[in-house]
């Protein structure tokens, strides 16, 4: 039980760091909190324009995992959220909201989550695993699944745009990039 706790400690110190700072962990375990830090991105004084959003896996298309956002100027927590399912991807930050896939065995979660307070905005559920880190472009969320689906989400509303099945033989695990219009993935053919 010592070691849970201090496993959730663990992943609780590596979300913060990684929102505050614009550091990309890697993350792991169950039931979680999600926080955010910085007191100077507080949605009446910043522009969602000027803030270097962090939109899919590593930042960018190249995946450098640098971004020009600036450091957090205060260090304690603004807001936390408890989801209680597994967290195995990188959350997408984009226009003050948080999107964080999420899996409990075969059931699939895309959430949103306000930047600014941490309310909950709206939740996508899929009969399948949800590995990868969403992909946001155009207003839209761009999803693999493990089962090979590809989703597209409006990221205001949360419904569905489509769900597409690309082969019943493959299995995703990466998280898309979306460049020139084009959403590239990487998935692997476990029947052959």
């Amino acid at each position: 039980m010592q070691n849970r706790t201090w496993i959730k400690g663990l992943i609780f110190g590596i979300i913060l760091l990684f929102v505050g700072a614009s550091v990309t962990p890697s993350i792991c375990g169950n039931i979680q909190k999600i926080n955010v830090v910085p007191k100077r991105y507080k949605q009446q004084s910043v522009s969602a324009s000027t803030i270097d959003w962090w939109p899919m896996f590593c930042h960018d298309i190249a995946h450098t995992a640098n971004t020009s956002a600036p450091a957090p100027d205060i260090n304690q927590m603004r807001w936390s959220h408890t989801i209680e399912d597994f967290i195995e991807s990188s959350p997408a930050l984009a226009n003050g909201k948080a999107y964080i896939t999420t899996c409990n065995w075969w059931i699939g979660h895309i959430h949103c989550l306000d930047l600014y307070n941490g309310s909950y905005l709206w939740n996508y559920t899929i009969d399948d695993q949800l590995f990868s880190s969403p992909a946001l472009h155009n207003g839209k969320v761009y999803v693999a699944s493990m089962n090979g689906r590809m989703l597209c989400i409006n990221a205001s509303t949360g419904k569905q745009i489509w769900n597409v099945l690309l082969d019943t033989d493959i299995l995703i695990q990466s998280s898309p990039v979306i460049n020139n219009e084009k959403i590239y993935i990487i998935c692997a053919n476990y029947q052959k």
